[in-house]
């Protein structure tokens, strides 16, 4: 597993679980749920690696503060992704 599996400590089932997830995940969704600082950045961030390792194309997106910022948070998101 990468540094990011390595540096999590007592998520082994998570990540069993998301490992799982990305190996199989032909038309399916996942959603992480939970409270403040439990973690749900940091297993999503392992879905995201595992599932490049596994050759899925992975669009990461984030949240916006201001709703006025949201017409054109898009399109800056798409010309400054790494991938594209």
């Amino acid at each position: 597993m990468d540094s990011i599996g390595m540096a999590m400590v007592g998520r082994q089932a998570e990540q069993a679980e998301l490992a799982a997830f990305v190996k199989a995940a032909a038309g399916q969704a996942l959603v992480l749920r939970g409270e403040t600082g439990v973690g749900k950045s940091a297993l999503l961030g392992l879905a995201a690696d595992l599932a490049e390792q596994e050759g899925h194309l992975v669009v990461r997106a984030a949240g916006l503060d201001a709703p006025q910022e949201a017409p054109t948070a898009f399109a800056q998101a798409v010309v400054d992704a790494d991938h594209l």
